[in-house]
C-alpha cells in the first residue's frame, strides 16, 4: 500500500527543523524511529523511555501538565480535587492547567505548536482525525501503543469509540466522549397522533411517520415531522445504511446508487416537511425537540434528552431511541473526541499516566454525567452513572454497542467540511440535483486524494 505524500509534514520540518528532534526522542517503539538528537546515537526504545522516566521520577525538576481540551466546569473542579493530587504523587507534576478548545482555530494552534515544539501535552481530537494527528501527516501525536499493551482498560471501551483513535492499526489516544448519532422521537406526540415509530423501523417507515406527523397552517410551517438539515454525518450514515462508502481503491465512492438515493432521501423529506414555498417554524432559543414543534431528530446523542431536561423536564420520560432505520445494515455513525499525548511533550509517562487517570471509570462517570447525556465510551460507565438508567441513553449505548461504525478517517478537512456539507446542502435546498452535488463533490475530492497519494477503503 502506497504511503500519503506528507505535505503539511513537510511545511512542519522547514518550519522546525532543529526543536523537534529534542521535543520528541521518548517516542514509542509502535511508532515511525526518532532522529537521536546529535544524529549517531539510537532513539530509546519505548521500555527504555518508560524506564528511564520511571527511574528519574524522584530527581527529576517539576514540570507542569498542559491540556488543550474540552471538558465541563464539574469535571474541572472534580479533577483538581482528585486526580491533580494523585498524579503528583506519582510524577513531579507541578500543575495542572487546562486550557480551553476552539475548535475553528485547533487546527492552526496545533500546527503552529508543532512547528515550533511547544504544543500543549495533551490534546483534543474529533471524529475521523486520526490520520491527521499521526506521524502519516501533521504528525501532532505520540503512537501509544506500548502504553495500551501494558493498560487493560483498553477492553472496557466500546469497540467503535476505540476506532477513533486507531490509524493504520496504530493507537494514538483515549476516546473520551463519543457515541452514535442518532435518531429519537417525542412518544408523547406520536401517541397523541396515533402513529407507531417501531423499534426496527427502516426509512420507508421514518418519511412515512415524519410526513404524517408535520403540520401546516396553511403556507405556515407549525410543527415538523423530522428535523431537516444537510448534515454530512446524517449523510454518511444514510450511505452506509445502503451498503455505500466514502472511499474505494483510493477514490470517493459516494458517487453511487447507494450515495444518490442516501442524499434523494435526505432532499425528499426536506421537500416534503418543510418545502421552500412555506415559512419555516419561527426562530427560538429554546430548542424545537424539547418544545414538541419538531417530533423526531437528529444529532449527537444525549443533547436532545438534555435539552428536555433543560426546558421541559416533564417529558424526559416521552424521548424514545429506536435501532436506527435500516436499508441493508444498521447504523450508528459514532463520533468520538479523543485525547492524545502531543509530539512536543517531554514527560509522555507521566501525560499517559494523568490520561489514564482521566479516563478511569470514575472519572468518566463525573464528565460524561456533567456532560449530560453521551452514552459513555467505557461499558463500566453504564453501571456506576445515574444518567445511564435513563430510557434514552440506555437505548443509545445499546445502539453504540450493537451497530456502531466510527464515522471514516478523512484525509483532510475540507473535504468532508466544508465541501461535502456544502454539496449536501446545495441538493437539500434544491440548488443542485442529488446526483450532480456528488458529482461535483466527488470529483474535488478526486482530486486531492490523488494529490495526497491515498490508498485506502473506508
Amino acid at each position: 500500500m502506497a504511503s500519503l505524500k506528507q505535505s503539511r509534514r513537510t511545511v512542519l520540518k522547514a518550519l522546525g527543523a532543529g526543536v523537534l528532534g529534542a521535543a520528541t526522542a521518548p517516542l514509542l517503539a509502535g511508532c515511525a524511529a526518532t532522529p537521536a538528537p546529535g544524529g549517531d546515537q539510537p532513539a530509546p526504545t519505548s521500555a527504555q523511555a518508560v524506564e528511564a522516566t520511571a527511574a528519574g521520577a524522584a530527581t527529576q525538576e517539576q514540570f507542569k501538565i498542559e491540556l488543550l481540551v474540552e471538558y465541563p466546569e464539574e469535571f474541572l473542579t472534580w479533577a483538581a480535587d482528585n486526580i491533580v493530587p494523585a498524579i503528583k504523587e506519582m510524577h513531579p507534576v507541578s500543575d495542572v492547567n487546562y486550557i480551553p478548545i476552539d475548535w475553528a482555530t485547533l487546527g492552526e494552534k496545533l500546527l503552529t505548536g508543532r512547528a515550533a515544539g511547544t504544543m500543549p501535552d495533551v490534546i483534543r481530537g474529533g471524529s475521523g482525525d486520526s490520520l491527521a494527528y499521526s506521524e502519516d501527516d501533521a504528525d501532532y501525536a505520540l503512537c501509544v501503543d506500548d502504553y495500551v499493551a501494558q493498560w487493560p482498560d483498553k477492553e472496557d471501551f466500546y469497540a467503535a469509540s476505540w476506532e477513533a483513535v486507531v490509524w493504520k492499526g496504530k493507537n494514538y489516544g483515549i476516546p473520551v466522549l463519543g457515541g452514535p448519532r442518532h435518531w429519537c422521537y417525542r412518544s408523547d406526540i406520536t401517541a397523541e397522533e396515533g402513529i407507531t415509530i417501531p423499534d426496527d423501523w427502516d426509512w420507508d417507515d421514518f418519511m412515512d411517520s415524519a410526513v404524517k406527523l408535520t403540520t401546516f397552517d396553511g403556507n405556515k410551517v407549525v410543527r415538523k415531522g423530522s428535523s431537516t438539515g444537510h448534515d454530512e454525518m446524517e449523510f454518511t450514515g444514510l450511505l452506509y445504511s445502503a451498503g455505500g462508502s466514502l472511499f474505494k481503491n483510493g477514490k470517493s465512492n459516494f458517487l453511487s446508487d447507494e450515495g444518490i438515493w442516501a442524499l434523494q432521501w435526505m432532499v425528499d423529506r426536506r421537500q416534503q416537511i418543510a418545502p421552500p414555498s412555506v415559512a419555516p417554524l419561527e426562530s427560538m432559543e429554546i430548542p424545537y425537540f424539547a418544545m414538541g414543534l419538531e417530533v423526531i431528530a437528529y444529532g449527537h446523542p444525549g443533547i436532545h434528552g438534555k435539552n428536555v431536561l433543560k426546558y421541559a423536564p416533564d417529558k424526559i420520560e416521552f424521548v424514545a431511541v429506536p435501532q436506527p432505520p435500516i436499508k441493508q445494515k444498521r447504523v450508528a455513525l459514532v463520533s468520538t473526541d479523543w485525547d492524545a499525548v502531543s509530539k512536543t511533550c517531554k514527560h509522555p509517562q507521566a501525560v499517559w499516566d494523568y490520561m489514564t487517570l482521566q479516563c478511569s471509570t470514575e472519572a468518566m462517570t463525573v464528565a460524561q454525567e456533567a456532560y449530560g447525556g453521551f452514552p459513555p465510551t467505557r461499558r463500566s460507565v453504564v453501571d456506576a452513572a445515574q444518567y445511564t438508567k435513563r430510557q434514552d441513553v440506555k437505548k443509545a449505548t445499546e445502539n453504540l454497542d450493537a451497530y456502531g461504525l466510527n464515522y471514516p478517517v478523512t484525509p483532510a478537512g475540507p473535504l468532508r467540511r466544508p465541501l461535502l456539507l456544502s454539496e449536501c446542502e446545495s441538493a437539500v435546498l434544491g440548488v443542485k440535483t442529488a446526483e450532480e452535488a456528488l458529482t461535483d463533490a466527488a470529483a474535488e475530492w478526486d482530486k486531492e486524494l490523488e494529490r495526497i497519494g491515498w490508498t485506502y477503503d473506508w
